[in-house]
């Protein structure tokens, strides 16, 4: 039996060059915390999970297989996604290295390194531990969603007050967001500590998430990932993917499939 849902991941063209930094990156002297800010991208019949840890639709209060469900029924709605995340890797001065998360395994932190080159620290860390969600239909936000809005951390802006650089949405300064409803969060993988010595690959992220309230994408979701390279070398041989796990019900009867013409992977059961 084949469902039809779509998780849309919105890449960039990727040229990882460098960035004015400091050194390549190090194990970080003291190691951020993983971040535990999370939110619901709620479309017309669709709800995803997302995370400050790197994970999408698993972590904190989703780990049973519930943090991707359409469509939204009030009998209990299936989750063909168990869970997924934004994966990368290349070589830094012809090492290799990698950032992403699987299940439990974190390698971002929330915050931002910077074009300084300083990896955030705890303090900084846990002010970034933050997802800004806001929705076109102005009945579901509330006044402080727009203050909260995460502009510190990139989150997109209008300029309404004509002061280039700052945020004061009590001056006209308007969020900027994607689809009728946007999650935005900003991660990083230079303060996080390592298995086995590896290093950190030296990139900032900050993710849109988002979903539309119309009936033609009612069950998709969207995803756009914005991938700074924070060394002073750049990163060669750069590959970007988006790992997904899919469970459609009972995992054990689960086949994947692809369509190259339509750019589109699927998960089906075997119908035994």
């Amino acid at each position: 039996m084949l469902h039809r849902y779509a998780l849309a991941c919105l890449l960039p063209a990727l040229a990882l060059l460098a960035a004015p930094a400091h050194a390549q990156f190090g194990a970080p002297a003291a190691p951020c915390a993983v971040g535990t800010a999370e939110a619901l991208v709620q479309g017309t019949n669709v709800e995803a999970a997302v995370f400050t840890n790197g994970n999408l639709f698993y972590g904190n209060t989703r780990t049973g297989g519930n943090g991707y469900t359409a469509p939204l029924t009030a009998s209990g709605s299936p989750s063909p996604m168990f869970a997924g995340g934004l994966w990368v890797g290349g070589l830094v001065e012809g090492e290799i290295r990698k950032a992403g998360a699987q299940f439990n395994r974190f390698e971002f932190r929330p915050g931002l390194t910077g074009a300084d080159g300083v990896p955030p620290d705890s303090s900084a860390c846990a002010a970034a531990d933050v997802i800004g969600t806001l929705s076109r239909v102005s009945s579901a936000n509330e006044p402080e969603d727009f203050l909260r809005w995460p502009a510190d951390l990139g989150a997109p802006v209008v300029d309404g007050d004509g002061i280039e650089g700052n945020y004061d949405p009590r001056a006209g300064d308007q969020p900027a967001i994607r689809g009728d409803v946007m999650s935005y969060w900003a991660m990083t993988d230079t303060a996080s500590e390592r298995q086995d010595g590896e290093r950190p690959l030296g990139i900032d992220v900050t993710v849109e998430a988002f979903a539309d309230y119309g009936t033609a994408l009612a069950t998709e979701t969207f995803y756009r990932f914005t991938i700074t390279n924070r060394n002073t070398v750049p990163i060669v041989d750069t590959y970007v993917g988006f790992w997904a796990d899919s469970d459609l019900g009972n995992a054990a009867d689960d086949f994947v499939g692809t369509d190259t013409t339509a750019h589109l992977a699927y998960t089906y059961n075997s119908g035994e």
